[in-house]
């Protein structure tokens, strides 16, 4: 009775669309200017994303590089459903920084079972290896990424759901978990729907130091 009592009560958590607020830094046009200024002048890869223009631009000292269309994006938190207040407003634009790296995995290094001196006539009989690229899976096209200020990029071909039946099995998997003693992911999440392609393409993107700005509050529903 005890447990499932606890699990029952760890259950009343789940998460919540947060508000999206104009910053204090002025008119959002002229603040996310600013910002984006600032990452251009690094002259490394960030990306852009638009929930007005629905669209999520990978760019480098200003210059589009490649695009893709939003299917969905929101801003989560996570909070329990009794006693807590309402989920603070998060001002926008705003840059996030990632902290994983998504990709590690897919950049392992195999080396071959044996060396052999370089033989020019066996080359040309000899096709290149397939081994490590027949070895590693395709990037998933549904992950999550570590941002600062306890944040997190959540990525697939749909938003989480804000369902009851989605939130029961989400609370029940936290109840579950914190009862056993494991962590619980209570990270606040910036979440956007990409085709599945698209959200392949992009993960090798996701390194330490990459920076996300989002330039405009998603519209009124």
């Amino acid at each position: 009775m005890c447990t499932r009592t606890c699990l029952w009560a760890l259950a009343f958590t789940f998460t919540e669309a947060l508000a999206a607020a104009q910053g204090a830094a002025g008119p959002g046009p002229a603040a996310a200017l600013a910002l984006e200024v600032e990452l251009a002048r690094t002259g490394a890869v960030y990306l852009l994303i638009d929930p007005v223009s629905d669209l999520l631009e990978i760019k480098s000292r200003g210059v589009v590089l490649d695009a893709v269309p939003l299917a969905g994006f929101a801003l989560l938190g996570y909070r329990p459903a009794r006693g807590a207040a309402p989920p603070a407003a998060v001002e926008l634009p705003a840059v996030w920084t990632v902290t994983d790296d998504a990709a590690a995995a897919y950049r392992q290094v195999i080396a071959p079972g044996e060396l052999r001196p370089f033989e020019p006539e066996a080359a040309e009989e000899e096709p290149p290896s397939t081994a490590v690229a027949e070895a590693l899976p395709p990037p998933p096209a549904s992950y999550r990424v570590g941002l600062d200020g306890g944040w997190a990029l959540n990525v697939g071909p749909r938003l989480p759901s804000g369902g009851w039946p989605s939130r029961l099995r989400h609370a029940v998997a936290d109840g579950w978990a914190r009862w056993r003693g494991r962590p619980v992911d209570e990270r606040r999440l910036l979440a956007v729907a990409l085709a599945a392609e698209d959200a392949q393409r992009l993960h090798h993107l996701f390194r330490p130091e990459t920076k996300i700005l989002v330039v405009a509050p998603p519209p009124a529903r």
